[in-house]
């Protein structure tokens, strides 16, 4: 999962607030406000990778990085967009 390290840094949604991407104890992790996750993620039949988190209560949720700087986090039918406002690594 070396690929997702461009993606690493601190985002932010009006609606939920911070989100980091980084990696902890050797595992690339989103930590969220109030909660976070060791990161999955599944490649796609046309090459592309959806990122989904692994911890119980969320187990599934999926997160979609389609491009640098920005990813989508989406739960249920609801689509929530994180814009990065910093680029750090270690959460």
């Amino acid at each position: 999962m070396a690929w997702l390290e461009q993606f690493a840094g601190v985002y932010w949604n009006e609606e939920l607030g911070r989100a980091h991407i980084g990696k902890k104890q050797g595992h690339y992790w989103v930590q969220f406000e109030e909660w976070g996750s060791v990161l999955g993620y599944e490649a796609d039949h046309d090459d592309s990778r959806l990122l989904f988190v692994t911890t119980p209560l969320w187990r599934g949720v999926r997160i979609s990085v389609m491009r640098i700087g920005e990813f989508s986090l989406l739960i249920d039918e609801s689509k929530y967009v994180f814009r990065k406002q910093s680029p750090t690594g270690t959460v």
